[in-house]
């Protein structure tokens, strides 16, 4: 019995992530987590992280089941996307004052 619902991704590609990843888990044992975003009725886009590990075995180590756990990471990645913005505009500004401290020193 297939454990996997690709209509609940929102683009197949999300699907083949989370598809893969779940295949991993079931084939090795190692658990894994990957990431996904939707949309919501209202427009806005969300964020989730999956992470998803054996959760029975059988005698000889098979994994016989898993287990997922989903979390919303929207704020999260809000502040990751923040925080680049503000570091790329840091960047900009050392690179004028390391261009100005040239000019002086010429």
């Amino acid at each position: 019995q297939s454990i996997f619902n690709e209509n609940w991704y929102a683009t197949k590609e999300q699907a083949e992530v989370a598809r893969k990843q779940i295949e991993h888990v079931l084939r090795t044992g190692e658990s894994g987590s990957f990431e996904y975003a939707q949309t919501a009725p209202d427009g806005s886009l969300s964020s989730y992280e999956t992470k998803v590990a054996p959760f029975e075995r059988d005698s000889e180590g098979s994994t016989l089941s898993i287990q997922c756990a989903t979390r919303d990471i929207t704020e999260r990645k809000r502040l990751e996307q923040e925080r680049q913005k503000k570091n790329e505009q840091l960047d900009a500004q050392n690179e004028e004052l390391r261009a100005a401290n040239e000019e002086l020193m010429v």
